[in-house]
């Protein structure tokens, strides 16, 4: 073939044709490449985000739950300990066997059981402390001290049958306070629940 028909046959409108549809074609390809590498882009990015958000969320559920859990263990150990205190001397009729070996009796099931509720409480106290607040931990803290005052001074008063049971005022007034504490650490922790916004916020997430 000649050079004239070369030339020809490039300058023909067949063959113009031909090579736009090709370039057409291979321009048409490109950007299908591109926009589905960048619709693939945008899927990976979606999901990322979505297992990170997801991720986080369940980080927010579980710190929540253990502090709920030990808001929860505290203040029954707390709730218990004061009740258990507050039988030792208790503001009001106080009804006891009329055998002096009865009352003794009597009064040691109360001491034991408000010991045992003493050192619970303590115990839940401490290894509950990182999922308090400084304020309830505080707080219980002061409790536990004073209940150990009630039980100290009645361990005083009645380890000894033999000894006068002449009781100090002073000693029914601490109950009150106690159960007044018990009520301000009851409400502390109640509040810090609900002041807890990460479930709400995690759940706002993941409507939008």
């Amino acid at each position: 073939m000649s050079v004239e028909d070369l030339l020809s046959l490039l300058s023909s409108e067949p063959f113009i044709s031909i090579i736009t549809a090709l370039l057409g074609g291979f321009i048409s390809y490109k950007l299908a490449t591109r926009k589905s590498r960048e619709e693939h882009r945008h899927e990976i990015d979606r999901l990322i985000k979505e297992q990170q958000l997801s991720i986080e969320r369940e980080a927010q559920l579980y710190g929540f739950k253990k502090k709920y859990d030990a808001t929860a263990d505290v203040s029954s150990k707390l709730s218990n300990l004061v009740s258990c205190a507050s039988c030792l001397f208790p503001r009001g009729i106080e009804f006891l066997p009329k055998d002096e070996e009865k009352q003794m009796e009597y009064r040691g099931d109360l001491y034991r059981a408000a010991s045992e509720a003493h050192n619970s409480a303590q115990l839940s106290l401490k290894a509950n402390a990182p999922f308090l607040s400084d304020e309830v931990s505080d707080l219980g803290m002061e409790i536990i001290r004073l209940c150990r005052v009630q039980l100290n001074y009645f361990q005083l008063l009645y380890g000894d049958i033999e000894k006068e049971k002449s009781v100090n005022s002073d000693a029914y007034e601490k109950t009150e306070e106690i159960t007044r504490q018990l009520d301000r650490a009851l409400n502390l922790m109640k509040r810090d629940l609900e002041a807890n916004t990460l479930l709400k916020e995690s759940d706002q997430g993941t409507a939008k």
